[in-house]
């Protein structure tokens, strides 16, 4: 059974930009900056496999952090 491929997800330059000075602040918790990285990853078009490999976490852990992302940007317009 083929997979789907994830929703596909695009930032604006503002979101962009804050979520690189998240992921690139050096006080910035460790946590905070993996999901920022997360988002930034997937907004270049990786899939949930290529952002687990280049960060070192399942796949699940990337698909649930887009999925947040997503679900705050329609809760945000609705």
């Amino acid at each position: 059974m083929p997979r789907s491929a994830p929703t596909p997800l695009k930032l604006n330059e503002t979101e962009r930009r804050d979520l690189q000075q998240i992921a690139n602040r050096h006080n910035t918790p460790q946590q905070i900056a993996l999901r920022a990285k997360i988002i930034l990853l997937a907004d270049e078009g990786c899939n949930h496999r290529e952002i687990g490999r280049k960060l070192s976490i399942s796949r699940d852990m990337a698909r649930l952090w887009r999925e947040r992302w997503l679900r705050a940007c329609l809760r945000s317009l609705g």
